[in-house]
């Protein structure tokens, strides 16, 4: 779709309000779907008239900050505009949640009224019995171009203690409906869920989502071309930072300086959509080494019949300089991932570590979730404190796949 903007002097405005005629049709012009690549769960959208813009937010569970709210004048170019949820005090009992990826932040609702955008999201959470319980939550804000302008989670309950909630139904005896008529048949992804209708311009269109929570998962018809970036205070007891895997083809890298020597410390990148279903390659301390060693392994408890990785383990080259060392993971095509390391200074060897297949990390206990890529430190339960220095991240996307061995590079401004 395309928005053209004209540039009118005075004579040609009379001579339009003298002989006025049809508007021009609108142009044609290509883009790619997704208009949100990568995990982007549950989309909802709102236009803002006094904004021309368009707001859409999508689920983000157990992810910090959450609630991401993207924003477009055009339909076609997106960036991130905000983060519903960015501090700790919203919801002071999110940091209470570890038992499984699809805790937290689940199909928020956006809406635009009286200069305010309301936000309407589920908080799930599960008790010791692993019984699932939801809480309604709450956010507004008249600036949604600012993270700090978020209120806090609001619940709204009556003197009883009860929760009202209060939705339009359809009287059918009052209405008259016409025959069912397809009007889409989509691109063929499974699980075609969430149909939105927007009117504009005198054209409908239709926002959905297809995949299921599967490895197609994506949300059609648009385009779109994030940025943005969150600002992280660090805080006692974080362990972990990533980002959304947006492209099918991409390279992750960062450089690590870490001087492990008690049993147990690690210092790792990972792929990861679950705490049960993860890629990892590290610098580790081993029980019996006096020097730190690389490590490929998987975790894969997370899902049944995933394919099995096997771990393998091997000392750091001698001839590797005193540098930080680089930890890579590539995905050349969209079944797996590939791992490596070096050293950061000269030209040393590559060490190719291993692979993982890319089922391991769709479904089981990350079925509603989508793939990271990220860091961590950690002792193991161990009784280690060294410090992990982490630097220079790199997260360049390649291609997207679009269909069957056709893949579309990634314009160099897409996240």
């Amino acid at each position: 779709m395309r928005f053209l903007t004209f540039l009118l002097s005075a004579a040609s405005l009379v001579s339009a309000a003298a002989v006025p005629g049809p508007p021009p049709p609108p142009g044609n012009s290509s883009y790619t779907n997704p208009i949100l690549p990568g995990w982007h769960s549950d989309p909802s959208c709102t236009f803002v008239p006094t904004l021309s813009t368009t707001f859409c937010i999508t689920s983000s569970f157990l992810s910090f900050p959450g609630l991401p709210l993207y924003s477009s004048r055009d339909l076609s170019t997106w960036t991130l505009a905000s983060n519903v949820f960015s501090r700790p005090s919203q919801v002071p009992e999110f940091a209470t949640l570890d038992t499984d990826a699809d805790e937290g932040f689940w199909a928020a609702t956006v809406r635009w009224h009286d200069g305010v955008l309301y936000v309407v999201v589920g908080y799930v959470d599960y008790d010791d019995a692993h019984h699932q319980m939801t809480t309604y939550l709450l956010f507004t804000s008249s600036d949604p171009f600012s993270s700090s302008s978020w209120s806090d989670g609001l619940i709204i309950a009556n003197p009883q203690g009860t929760i009202d909630g209060i939705y339009s139904g359809m009287m059918t005896e009052q209405c008259t409906v016409s025959p069912v008529t397809k009007i889409w048949n989509g691109t063929g992804g499974s699980n075609p869920e969430g149909p939105h209708i927007y009117k504009k311009d005198g054209y409908y269109y239709l926002l959905i989502a297809e995949g299921g929570s599967g490895p197609n998962h994506m949300l059609v018809p648009s385009a779109s071309n994030l940025s943005g970036n969150a600002a992280v205070d660090v805080k006692d007891g974080l362990t972990f930072v990533g980002r959304r895997q947006t492209a099918t083809l991409f390279e992750f890298s960062v450089d690590v300086e870490f001087d492990a020597r008690i049993e147990g410390e690690e210092a790792v990148i990972t792929v990861f959509i679950s705490q049960g279903q993860h890629l990892d390659l590290s610098i580790v301390a081993g029980q019996y080494e006096t020097a730190p060693q690389l490590r490929f392994r998987a975790a894969t408890f997370g899902k049944a019949n995933a394919t099995a990785v096997e771990e393998r383990v091997v000392d750091i080259p001698k001839a590797w300089p005193n540098a930080p060392i680089r930890l890579l993971v590539e995905a050349k095509d969209d079944e797996r991932y590939t791992f490596s390391a070096s050293s950061t200074r000269g030209k040393s060897e590559v060490k190719e570590m291993g692979t993982g297949g890319a089922d391991i990390l769709t479904g089981g206990l990350g079925r509603f979730v989508g793939t990271l890529v990220g860091a961590y430190a950690t002792n193991n339960n161990g009784n280690g404190t060294a410090s992990a220095y982490l630097s220079r991240w790199r997260y360049t996307p390649i291609a997207q796949k679009i269909a069957e061995g056709v893949y579309v590079p990634v314009k160099p401004a897409h996240p």
